[in-house]
């Protein structure tokens, strides 16, 4: 069984396989939302399963206050 959300945090180590490969399978896995985020690079990047396609929800860098699906009702920095 697939989780409704993860939370992906890239590697510098594993960069192109977490941006890339992982993201399909999570999506032929049936995840319905994911979160990028880069604690160095200070982002964090929403995206929404529609048609088994990753389709980007926002995105949020530096000190812009963070409110993204799922989890649109909770506001954090």
């Amino acid at each position: 069984m697939a989780p409704d959300w993860l939370c992906e945090v890239p590697s510098p180590a594993t960069r192109t396989i977490d941006l890339r490969p992982k993201r399909e399978i999570y999506a032929r896995a049936g995840v319905l939302d994911m979160w990028l985020v880069d604690p160095q690079a200070r982002w964090i990047e929403a995206f929404e399963l529609q048609s088994e396609q990753w389709q980007p929800l926002g995105k949020r860098e530096g000190n812009d206050p963070v409110a993204l699906p799922p989890f649109g009702a909770v506001r954090f920095s």
